[in-house]
């Protein structure tokens, strides 16, 4: 028997398509979502989720494939898991490499060296660089402001040790 994914809205639980053409099975889903969520027809639907009807019905029929914005209006919308609407948007492409991201979509989020991310060692950096800021009266770029976050993470995460928040914000007066 097939695998099937499953979706809540509410007390809603809506069913991955199965279907002989894996390139259709993003848009059977968005249909089946939309006829079995009681979102009513096209005329309806498409306003709430912020398409043309006709780009809509392209959707459903798997003759166009979504972009990133629409997906995460549906998602809004009818409660679907925003991941896995990526993750089939990926799989349905007719790129290789990303048919390849599709499948590592729900992994967890890798350092550059392959270790699993360090979310306390990021949150304590965040929250240096923000103090340090915030300290020294100063605002960066979002840019720049990540690329000091990743340059005092890659650091902190090589040598393995918990950052000091005087040093992190020593660093932030200095950047």
């Amino acid at each position: 028997m097939a695998k099937t994914a499953k979706y809540m809205k509410k007390s809603l639980t809506y069913d991955l398509p199965t279907t002989s053409q894996p390139d259709k099975r993003l848009g059977m889903f968005i249909r089946s979502v939309r006829t079995e969520g009681g979102f009513g027809s096209l005329d309806r639907f498409h306003a709430l989720v912020g398409v043309a009807k006709s780009t809509l019905a392209a959707y459903e029929q798997g003759k166009l494939l979504p972009d990133v914005d629409f997906l995460a209006r549906f998602a809004k919308v009818t409660g679907a898991n925003f991941n896995e609407l990526l993750r089939l948007r990926l799989a349905c492409s007719k790129d290789e490499d990303a048919r390849e991201l599709a499948g590592r979509i729900g992994e967890p989020v890798q350092a550059v060296a392959g270790e699993p991310l360090d979310r306390d060692l990021l949150r304590e950096i965040i929250e240096g660089v923000e103090e340090g800021l915030r300290q020294a009266g100063r605002t960066m770029t979002p840019e720049k402001k990540a690329q000091l976050i990743l340059a005092l993470y890659d650091l902190y995460s090589k040598e393995r040790v918990k950052p000091n928040k005087d040093n992190v914000i020593q660093f932030v007066k200095a950047a």
